[in-house]
Formats: C-alpha cells, sequence, structure tokens
C-alpha cells in the first residue's frame, strides 16, 4: 500500500485539526513549463512528487497562505504567460515558511487536455474582471467565490467532459481525507507495526469485493477475524471490539463513497498497489 500524506511542514495539520469550513478554491499561476513538469510522460511510471509554489514576496499573497489557506484546498492552475486554465489539483498544506519565502505543497491531479482561457471566463463572467488583473503575472495566488467556481465548473465539463469526475473529487477530497485520517489514528492507537497496517488496508479493500466473491477466504468472518488479529484486539471484551469494528466501517465506508468508480476498481485489485 502506497499512501499520499503530505509532508510535515511546519504550520501544516491534519484534517480533523483544521474544522469542517466549506474549502476555498484558489486560482493559482505559473509557467507552463511549471506546470507541464508535473504531467511530463517521463514521470507517468514514478510517484511524483508535490510541487513547491513559492510566493514571490508580496505580503498581500504571504497573508492569504499564512491566515486562509488550509491544507486539501482545492486550486485551478493557470499557465503563464497563455493564461489559461490548465491543471486541477489540491494543496498538500497550508503555507510554510522556507529560506525562499513563504511556500504551498501543490498535489495536481488532472492536467486540462482543452484548456480555458481566462479572458474567456472573464467574457462569461466566471471570474471576475479584478481577479483577472490579479493572475495577470506569473505567481499569483487568489482565492475564488463559491459562484464563479460554479461557473467555471460548468466550463471545464462542457469543454473537458472527461473531468466531471476529477471536479468532484476535488471538491470532495477534505472529506475523503477525515475518514482516512480516522482510520489511520485507530491504527496509530493500537500501535499496530506497518506490517499490520498493510493487511487492515488489504483486508479492507477485500471487504469491498466480499459480496461477489464467495470463496471462504473473503467470507466475513474470516475477514473479521484477520482483522482483529491485525488490530491486535484480540483481548478486548465484545462490545469493545464490536465498537471498533463499527468506527472503522463507518470511515472505511465513507472513505470509499467519496471515490470515483474508477478509483473503486483500482482499489478492489488486489494484485496492484494503490495510492489512498
Amino acid at each position: 500500500m502506497q499512501e499520499t500524506n503530505p509532508t510535515n511542514s511546519p504550520d501544516q495539520r491534519p484534517y480533523h485539526q483544521i474544522g469542517t469550513t466549506m474549502a476555498t478554491v484558489w486560482g493559482l499561476v505559473e509557467s507552463k513549463t511549471y506546470w507541464s513538469s508535473f504531467f511530463t510522460p517521463a514521470a507517468a511510471d514514478e510517484r511524483r512528487e508535490p510541487l513547491l509554489w513559492v510566493c514571490r514576496h508580496c505580503s498581500l499573497q504571504e497573508n492569504l497562505l499564512r491566515d486562509t489557506v488550509r491544507i486539501y484546498d482545492p486550486f485551478i492552475g493557470f499557465a503563464h504567460p497563455q493564461m489559461v486554465a490548465t491543471c486541477l489539483g489540491i494543496l498538500n498544506t497550508r503555507g510554510y515558511q522556507t529560506s525562499q519565502g513563504m511556500t504551498v505543497e501543490l498535489q495536481p491531479l488532472e492536467a486540462i487536455p482543452n484548456p480555458v482561457s481566462l479572458s474567456h471566463l472573464t467574457a462569461i463572467e466566471a471570474v471576475p474582471g479584478r481577479i483577472e488583473g490579479r493572475l495577470s503575472g506569473c505567481g499569483a495566488l487568489q482565492p475564488l467565490a463559491a459562484s464563479h467556481w460554479n461557473r467555471i465548473k460548468t466550463v471545464i465539463t462542457e469543454t473537458n467532459p472527461l473531468l466531471t469526475a476529477s471536479l468532484a473529487t476535488m471538491e470532495n477530497w477534505r472529506q475523503r481525507r477525515e475518514y482516512l485520517e480516522r482510520i489511520l489514528e485507530i491504527v496509530a492507537l493500537r500501535g499496530c507495526s506497518e506490517e499490520q497496517e498493510q493487511e487492515l488496508f488489504s483486508i479492507l479493500r477485500s471487504l469491498i469485493r466480499v459480496e461477489s466473491d464467495s470463496s471462504e477466504s473473503f467470507g466475513p468472518l474470516a475477514l473479521q477475524t484477520r482483522m482483529c488479529l491485525a488490530l491486535k484486539a484480540q483481548l478486548l471484551p465484545a462490545k469493545e471490539w464490536e465498537q471498533l469494528w463499527k468506527t472503522l466501517m463507518d470511515n472505511w465506508y465513507g472513505y470509499v463513497m467519496t471515490l470515483t468508480p474508477q478509483e473503486v476498481n483500482r482499489l478492489t485489485d488486489l494484485d496492484g498497489d494503490i495510492q489512498l
């Protein structure tokens, strides 16, 4: 199992410590080569590292990074100087100070095959003129109002229909991470080793297939027994085990419900590694 955890940046906090306020969608501007470097074919078979976005020593931008940006906020990446919407992604961290300046780590999710020009978004009032001016330079960061983001989504869906699921993934990313963090908290509290954690997620993946697989090794009772061992819960009283099982299942199926059908298919392919 491979898990995409953000790095331990100084100002970063797990989702469950941040709160459940509505995520802000951000407009981020960088050079075309900056964005394209993440999606180069040469790196397609490798685990891509997050991109580092460094504030250009602008006090307004620094204040946004420090006070307003939150981990797991969605963003839309604009390429400079073409000024087109070129990719969709998630912020991997809050803003934190580095030797280069205020920094945030980005996790691009999808390139936009048919880029949408900022001028077109402005013309249809999907982006207000005042934001277009602020986004006109390389290294800009601006929040997008919910009403404008909804219009941008409509345009992207019309011009890039295959990205419809990706747009939904962006918006529920914070929720899926919350479910996953709760599962990992259970693993930590039980004092599980890395091997036991891997066994636990193997069992959880198998549970999704339990209704369609009739073999005994995938039966619910067998899986519960394996899970009890993986969580080192053999000596727990029955009621405590039942509660632990219920909490784990609620969060696991909550997590699965945030996935796209393609992601669920990859999750249930037990022969392959996954990134949660």
